[in-house]
C-alpha cells in the first residue's frame, strides 16, 4: 500500500516528500483517523504543493466531527502551501469536507 511504501522509504532513511499524519483521541490516545501527504513539484522542479494522497476516519468514530478537524489540522500545520485532493464518487463526505475547507 502506498502508507507501506512511504514508512520503509524513511524507515531507510530515503529522502521522500511523504508526510503521515496520525491522529489520535484526546481522551484515550486511541488512533480515530490518518492522512498521507505527498509533496510536489511545480514545472520549474522546486516543491510547490501537497497532495492528499489518503484520508481515513475509524469507522467507530466518523459522523462526530473528527475528519472535519484532522483537516483543519493539516491544513494549520502547512501554512503558505498550496494542498490539493482528488475524490472518487464515492467519496463524497470527504468532496464536501474539502470544498467547505476552501
Amino acid at each position: 500500500s502506498q502508507i507501506s511504501e512511504a514508512i520503509a522509504r524513511r524507515e531507510r532513511g530515503e529522502n521522500c516528500a511523504d508526510f503521515l499524519f496520525v491522529f489520535d483521541a484526546q481522551h484515550n490516545g486511541a488512533a480515530i483517523g490518518f492522512a498521507l501527504l505527498t509533496g510536489k513539484n511545480g514545472a520549474n522542479g522546486l516543491a510547490s504543493h501537497l497532495e492528499i494522497r489518503m484520508f481515513g476516519v475509524t469507522r467507530s468514530q466518523r459522523q462526530k466531527g473528527f475528519g472535519r478537524s484532522m483537516l483543519q489540522s493539516i491544513l494549520d500545520a502547512t501554512p503558505g502551501h498550496k494542498v490539493e485532493a482528488s475524490c472518487l464518487p464515492a467519496s463524497v463526505v470527504m468532496a464536501r469536507m474539502l470544498t467547505n475547507a476552501g
